[in-house]
């Protein structure tokens, strides 16, 4: 089974305007889910939302329709801002046909982009920033 949150770590882990923000190869500040206490800041949190697995009238088409969002935050609104941009033009139209993290991308593009409040992880607005990337991704099963 395609790991569609493994291919967009590593398709990040290769865009310098996102490994420039955030951290190169082992020590890139991406998460696949719950984010270490002791993280330093910005980082970013992937989370995959859903996935419809496409059908034809006969049989499975082989590909899912996922939706992959990814939490971005900073130590500023701008830092986070900066890192959200970056992420979006390293997701928006990734080729047909790239292999990422063993996985084949059949295409992508970024979808929303929004604010997002933190008062619902019980930490003081002060501490940190926060805007989502909501991204369309493509892929084979």
């Amino acid at each position: 089974m395609a790991n569609v949150k493994a291919a967009v770590y590593a398709h990040l882990k290769t865009k310098t305007g996102v490994t420039g923000l955030i951290g190169t190869s082992d020590n890139m500040r991406a998460y696949p889910g719950r984010v270490p206490d002791n993280a330093g800041l910005p980082y970013v949190q992937v989370h995959d939302i859903s996935g419809t697995h496409e059908q034809m009238l006969s049989a499975r088409a082989g590909v899912v329709d996922g939706r992959v969002q990814i939490d971005c935050w900073g130590g500023t609104p701008l830092e986070a801002y900066n890192v959200a941009d970056a992420i979006r033009l390293a997701m928006d139209h990734i080729a047909y046909g790239t292999s990422v993290g063993g996985v084949t991308i059949q295409g992508s593009h970024a979808l929303d982009t929004s604010e997002v409040n933190d008062i619902a992880t019980g930490l003081e607005a002060a501490d940190r920033y926060g805007y989502r990337v909501e991204v369309n991704v493509w892929y084979q099963e």
